[in-house]
């Protein structure tokens, strides 16, 4: 065994624990990590007694573990994370904190959305036609990037389109006139629908197809 001294290791604090990192000589292997069940005499090349401050990637290189920075003035919750966003909406990142609902833009302190959330289960957004929704078992809420909703009516699919008044049957049926035609699927946001009707200047009564 030989003591590893590296130029990249040189800043990293407490020092001193690099003595007992062991080195084989040829290549550097740490896969092994952290080893105190045994005296540092007993344990694998690929293994240390003490790694204090010290990071390995899945190559087992080490360096200087990484530290903490506050990005905010202010804390924004002591509680735990219940949910966040995947991706950017129109350029915020959206997160639950405890029971409210967060927006946060670039550098900027996240600003509260909404509050009185659920804590029991964690919040899985989704976008749909250009508004992000959320639901976490108990709430539902709707965000547009400027107002955010709890419980809102949710997006209303346009089910049939270029449907006749007073006409019977299923739309896309090629058997039939004026039947319309399928524009969109029921959703799980909204327990509302609706049909567009092509006025035809004599009836004024609107047949809604059966299965529904």
């Amino acid at each position: 065994m030989v003591i590893l001294y590296s130029p990249n290791l040189q800043n990293v604090p407490d020092s001193n624990n690099l003595q007992e990192i062991r080195y084989d000589g040829n290549s550097l292997n740490f896969l092994g990590g952290l080893n105190i069940e045994f005296t540092p005499s007993q344990i694998s090349n690929n293994q240390s007694p003490n790694i204090k401050n010290l990071w390995a990637n899945n190559r087992g290189t080490l360096s200087k573990m990484p530290g903490l920075s506050n990005l905010f003035e202010n804390d924004v919750s002591t509680e735990g994370m219940k949910g966040i966003h995947k991706t950017l909406y129109k350029g915020k990142k959206i997160f639950t904190l405890n029971t409210r609902l967060y927006a946060q833009e670039g550098t900027s302190q996240p600003v509260v959305l909404l509050e009185g959330l659920n804590t029991a289960n964690i919040m899985t957004f989704a976008e749909l036609n250009g508004i992000l929704y959320g639901v976490n078992g108990h709430d539902f809420i709707s965000y547009d990037g400027e107002t955010a909703k709890l419980n809102p009516d949710g997006y209303i699919p346009t089910l049939v389109t270029m449907r006749r008044p007073n006409v019977q049957g299923l739309p896309d049926d090629t058997s039939i006139s004026g039947g319309g035609f399928t524009l969109e699927q029921f959703n799980l946001l909204s327990k509302k629908f609706k049909i567009n009707f092509t006025a035809d200047g004599e009836n004024n009564i609107c047949q809604v197809h059966y299965y529904l």
